[in-house]
């Protein structure tokens, strides 16, 4: 349950409130950027955005 709880979380950062990888990661006080990806997924339409020049990539 606790990395469902985790999972759900950094998606709703990443998703809904549009907080970059490293500002999840801050949040979330994981120690490495690969550690906040795997609980991250990004929705198809954030990624649409960014192909389509429509938000800035922070890192």
């Amino acid at each position: 349950m606790y990395s469902g709880l985790k999972h759900s979380s950094c998606s709703q950062y990443i998703n809904e409130k549009h907080y970059s990888l490293d500002e999840v990661q801050m949040l979330t006080d994981h120690r490495r950027r690969e550690s906040v990806q795997r609980y991250a997924s990004v929705q198809l339409d954030a990624k649409r955005r960014l192909l389509e020049g429509k938000e800035e990539i922070s890192y």
